[in-house]
């Protein structure tokens, strides 16, 4: 169980950015993060963080179909 301090410690904590990936040798991928760091990973790995879509569009809207939202007059 975290106490109090610990937790509050993590609220602190900046969001990370993913700023840059450089495709490498093989299924490898290079990633850079918006606190100057850098990690390379496997493109499986990377697939594994994907998240689920929860609501797909129909195909016509999905490829540049007609507009979602009417325009306004």
């Amino acid at each position: 169980m975290l106490t109090p301090i610990a937790f509050k410690s993590m609220s602190k904590r900046k969001p990370l950015h993913i700023i840059t990936t450089s495709f490498l040798d093989g299924n490898e991928v290079l990633v850079g993060f918006s606190d100057g760091t850098s990690a390379i990973y496997e493109a499986e790995e990377l697939e594994k963080l994907r998240p689920v879509a929860k609501h797909a569009l129909p195909d016509h809207l999905a490829v540049g179909g007609e507009a979602i939202y009417p325009k306004a007059s």
